[in-house]
């Protein structure tokens, strides 16, 4: 979340946050700009995900980290949280990015879904914000107008907006929702979105989003770090809607950012994971959030080409 009160906020409520008073102005009303990287850094952990380290000064510091994932490799497999044992009101129990992809046992996974409340002890209670699914259970339903990632049960992987019909809400097996799409075939929707959200949600932040190409072929995960003054200040909705055309996408989804934000990848020759950004979770650098849900690729190494 972008920081949300800590008290339980209705579906309604949490959307009313991010929507702007008439009038207001924002520092995200101009032109978008972001200079080239200054340093960039590449590794192939499996020959199905490539890791992209990216460090910009311009137009203030920003830390990026890019996972490409090729959705045609057999190996790969999107994995996301399963509906919990929770109380009435909720579908979920909290977990941290890294406990999501140990349990699951995948080699790269990031924050998803907005959420409320905020949590302190793991396997509490989450209420999830728009459109979420495990192995075909569709246990959160969708928040219009927020988007979604989607897995089909034929295996399709898309990036949604709605409205979404019950066709569709019947094909999906695996889905997690996010805030709005930045860019929907390509089209920058930035001019649409920044209208409809607070000042604070558009201006610089760190950052969460999944993109898709054309072809669906290829995924790319993202996540941004900010509020770390002269290290990683973040990126505006406009920002990363130019670095994702940057990179190809056909489709944006910006999910839950701010101090969510969170990326984690496994080490094949140690077989151990560890967080590869530096998250604000609980304010301070380098802590981490209890999120409602995440999502992860694993992929099955002897099926790789």
């Amino acid at each position: 979340m972008v920081d949300p009160p800590t008290m339980r906020i209705p579906r309604l409520v949490l959307l009313a946050l991010s929507v702007t008073v008439a009038g207001s102005a924002h520092a995200d009303s101009g032109p978008p700009t972001l200079g080239e990287p200054v340093q960039s850094k590449q590794t192939q952990p499996y020959p199905a995900l490539r890791l992209t380290a990216l460090v910009f000064d311009q137009p203030r510091p920003i830390r990026v980290w890019v996972a490409r994932v090729d959705l045609s490799s057999p190996a790969v497999e999107l994995v996301t949280t399963k509906r919990g044992t929770v109380g009435e009101g909720y579908e979920t129990a909290c977990a941290t990015t890294p406990r999501f992809a140990r349990k699951t046992g995948a080699v790269l996974a990031i924050n998803a879904s907005p959420f409320s409340p905020k949590r302190t002890t793991a396997g509490a209670g989450m209420d999830v914000v728009g459109l979420a699914a495990c192995d075909g259970d569709v246990y959160s339903s969708p928040h219009p107008p927020f988007g979604a990632l989607i897995v089909t049960r034929d295996g399709d992987v898309g990036i949604v907006s709605p409205p979404f019909d019950e066709a569709m809400l019947k094909s999906i097996d695996d889905a997690v929702g996010g805030f709005h799409l930045m860019i929907d075939d390509r089209a920058d929707l930035t001019d649409r979105v920044i209208p409809l959200v607070a000042r604070r949600f558009a201006d610089v932040n760190p950052r969460t989003a999944v993109g898709l190409s054309r072809d669906g072929g290829t995924l790319w995960l993202i996540v941004v770090d900010g509020r770390q003054p002269g290290v990683s200040e973040g990126m505006t909705l406009s920002e990363l809607t130019l670095f994702g055309r940057r990179l190809g996408c056909w489709d944006l989804l910006n999910m839950d950012g701010g101090g969510s934000t969170t990326m984690v990848s496994k080490d094949p020759s140690s077989d151990t994971w560890s967080v590869v950004n530096t998250p604000v979770g609980t304010g301070p650098p380098g802590t981490l959030r209890m999120v409602a849900n995440n999502l992860g690729v694993r992929i099955r190494v002897n099926d790789e080409k």
